[in-house]
């Protein structure tokens, strides 16, 4: 989505790319994340799910064209050990 504060008087759409950690998908919206917290640093898992997300973006499905899954696990990351992290 694009809005200009200017006279212009069309406004064209480009397409952008963007890459982040999937944090859920529905009917209506994307959400990914650029940040995991893996170590809770925060408390904020009280007991839950681990990795925390953060950096939230959501996308409207409707300007979604597509989405590569580039992995659906997290074992290639150097700093993931735990059986949490295993998707």
């Amino acid at each position: 989505m694009i809005a200009c504060s200017g006279w212009e008087q069309d406004v064209d759409c480009p397409v952008v790319y963007t890459a982040g950690f999937l944090v859920s998908e529905d009917d209506e919206t994307l959400k990914i994340a650029t940040t995991l917290d893996f170590d809770d640093f925060q408390g904020e898992a009280k007991g839950g799910a681990l990795p925390i997300p953060y950096g939230i973006t959501a996308f409207p499905k409707g300007c979604v064209v597509k989405v590569y899954p580039l992995s659906d696990k997290l074992e290639w990351l150097p700093f993931v050990s735990g059986p949490s992290a295993a998707g």
